[in-house]
C-alpha cells in the first residue's frame, strides 16, 4: 500500500511499526513511499464452556461473566514473549533500521522487557494507544498524531 505524503518523512528507513491491543499484534513494515503487513499474533482469552462464575446482584445492577474470575496476567506475559520474540525475529530477517510500538501501556511494558537487547536498540517511538480497530494509515497517522 502506498504511504501518504505526510507520512513518508517520518519513515525514511525501514521501519517496524507494532500496533496491539492485550489479544492481537499487528506487524507493519513501513519504508520510503509503501507500506504492507507483515505479520500477527494472537493469544485468545481462555473461554469457559458454562456459565460457571456468573452473577446477577439482588438488584440486577451487577452483572459477572463466566471468564470474570480468571487471571489474565499469565496469558498477558506469555502473549507479550510471542510479540517480542516476533519482533526480533523480523528485525533480523528483514535487516530493519527502527521499531515504533503503538499499545496500551500495560502491553507495552511487557513487550518492551521482553525484547532482546540488540533489538531494544532499534525502539525509537512508543505510543500508548489502542488503535487496533483502526485501518493501517489511520494508526499510522494517529501513532504521528497527523490529522487526515
Amino acid at each position: 500500500m502506498k504511504l501518504p505524503q505526510e507520512l513518508q518523512p517520518r519513515f525514511i528507513h525501514p521501519t517496524l511499526v507494532v500496533a496491539a491491543d492485550h489479544i492481537i499484534a499487528k506487524m507493519l513494515l513501513a519504508g520510503s513511499d509503501e507500506v504492507e503487513e507483515l505479520d500477527g499474533v494472537s493469544e485468545p482469552r481462555e473461554k469457559r464452556q458454562d456459565s460457571e462464575g456468573y452473577f446477577t446482584s439482588w438488584d440486577e445492577s451487577r452483572h459477572g461473566g463466566p471468564d470474570a474470575d480468571i487471571a489474565d496476567e499469565p496469558r498477558l506475559a506469555e502473549y507479550a514473549k510471542k510479540v517480542a520474540k516476533r519482533i526480533a525475529e523480523l528485525v533480523r530477517e528483514q535487516d530493519l533500521a527502527h521499531i515504533h510500538l503503538v499499545m496500551p501501556n500495560d502491553v507495552s511494558h511487557l513487550v518492551q522487557k521482553a525484547l532482546p537487547n540488540d533489538v531494544k536498540e532499534k525502539l525509537v517511538h512508543v505510543r500508548d494507544l489502542d488503535l487496533m480497530k483502526e485501518d493501517t494509515l489511520t494508526i499510522l497517522r494517529r501513532a504521528y498524531e497527523i490529522s487526515s
